[in-house]
């Protein structure tokens, strides 16, 4: 298995008719601070690709932060194994966050895999995206 490989170049929506309400998250490095405590529902998928012809699987995942330092892992998503050159597959993850205070809970995203992977991007289309749906007020 390859090591982690962190996302970080993200941009926000901006594809007609593609839109967003409320204070957008923001992103530096790869880290994503939320605007406000609250639940957030954190939803994302991840196109990878076989770069050779010898990828065995992709692994996406979702990385959580409550001290502003140390990640934990919180959601994975898996894609199955291809051996076709230039073949396409997705992976799905996502879990509630509980944003308590947004100068410490923080998330990141990365990939890894084992063999010849790629994770797509797309600046007019979502190939790699992540969703961030504030739920309500933490109790």
């Amino acid at each position: 298995s390859a090591s982690n490989v962190d996302l970080t170049n993200w941009e926000r929506v901006d594809t007609t008719p593609q839109g967003y309400i409320g204070a957008p998250m923001t992103v530096s490095s790869g880290v994503f601070t939320f605007p406000s405590t609250g639940v957030y529902r954190v939803c994302a998928f991840a196109e990878f690709s076989d770069a050779g012809s010898n990828m065995h699987y992709a692994r996406f995942s979702m990385f959580a932060t409550s001290n502003n330092s140390s990640y934990s892992t919180i959601a994975e998503g898996y894609t199955s194994s291809m051996t076709t050159t230039q073949g396409f597959t997705t992976a799905y993850m996502e879990s509630l966050i509980y944003v308590t205070d947004t100068s410490n809970v923080k998330v990141k995203f990365g990939f890894s895999g084992l063999y010849d992977v790629m994770c797509y991007g797309e600046t007019t289309a979502n190939r790699t995206c992540i969703t961030f749906i504030r739920l309500g007020a933490t109790t």
